[in-house]
């Protein structure tokens, strides 16, 4: 009899300490993000140890999810217990239905209920994996852009490019909200003095900071962004190239036209020979009277060498031997 009184007395004692105990829960990490672990950190004050011989219950709202380390989902949820005063439900792979859920955390006949309470402090939904900042270059002007679409982030994001020492912020020029989440576009216009080819970084701060990967979507024209003497030595050079291809042209116009003049006047002299050889042939014919005068004159020289010839030898006067002779 005696032995049982002390028994009940005993189990008096822990049910009144038990009343008197302060239970509370945290959660840890302190801050929440999408796919990770997030522990729900029960703690029972003016206790040193967890009596694992008393409740210990954890419920979502009106379901209840573990119970003496025993959870309704191996896979989504477990229990430690710590060796001091506390004990933890450990959330895996947490999702948008595990936030803004009433929980509640029981030990013995103590409990706590409260909303996991999100904010900017607390909660994050970093930008996709996929996501990519579009460099675009414009070859007319020199001039760069950097657009980012942020498809659904938590908090509202402070976004920076970052050439070599320079940091620029992006400007939001539009955002949604769905939900708690946003929806943001952003984009900046770079001065023309930065360099295509240099490297571009650029970088989103929510709670913490995200490096995001860039892709050019137009090819980027080293040319376009030169130094002021390397673009005045390559225009020069353009000038200088077009100098001499008109030089050459306007060389081969004048060419063909004195090769052209010079066959004409070749063709013209050949033909003008042509005509002065025609000319320069001696004439085969003659006329009856020239050739009546030549025989005359034949005719006197013959009759008066004949007749000196005459008068000499014989002493024949003239008028004999032209009797003779006619």
């Amino acid at each position: 009899m005696a032995r049982s009184n002390i028994q009940w007395g005993l189990l008096l004692l822990n049910m009144i300490e038990t009343l008197n105990a302060n239970v509370f829960w945290t959660f840890e990490p302190e801050v929440i993000r999408i796919g990770e672990t997030l522990s729900l950190v029960c703690t029972v004050a003016d206790v040193d140890i967890i009596d694992q011989g008393l409740i210990r219950q954890w419920t979502k709202g009106p379901e209840l999810i573990c119970y003496n380390g025993h959870p309704i989902d191996p896979i989504k949820y477990s229990e430690i217990v710590t060796n001091d005063n506390q004990f933890k439900l450990q959330i895996n792979n947490v999702t948008e239905s595990d936030l803004q859920c009433n929980y509640q955390c029981r030990y013995s006949f103590e409990t706590q209920t409260k909303k996991i309470e999100i904010s900017r402090h607390n909660f994050e939904y970093p930008p996709a994996n996929e996501t990519k900042a579009i460099i675009k270059s414009n070859v007319s002007d020199g001039s760069m852009t950097v657009d980012l679409h942020l498809k659904k982030v938590y908090p509202m994001p402070i976004c920076n490019v970052t050439v070599g020492d320079s940091q620029m912020s992006l400007d939001i020029v539009k955002h949604h909200t769905n939900g708690i989440y946003y929806e943001v576009y952003m984009i900046k216009r770079l001065a023309n003095s930065i360099k295509c080819n240099r490297d571009f970084e650029v970088s989103c701060q929510l709670i913490k900071n995200y490096s995001l990967a860039v892709e050019h979507i137009n090819p980027c024209k080293p040319e376009a962004f030169t130094d002021d003497s390397e673009t005045g030595n390559e225009l020069l050079v353009s000038l200088l190239t077009v100098f001499i291809v008109l030089i050459v042209v306007i060389g081969f116009l004048i060419f063909k036209k004195r090769l052209k003049r010079r066959d004409s006047d070749q063709e013209e002299k050949n033909e003008k020979d042509t005509n002065n050889d025609v000319e320069s042939q001696p004439c085969t014919c003659t006329s009856s009277s020239n050739v009546s005068d030549d025989s005359k004159s034949t005719t006197d020289v013959n009759f008066k060498e004949k007749e000196k010839f005459l008068s000499q030898d014989s002493g024949l006067g003239v008028e004999d031997e032209q009797q003779k002779i006619f």
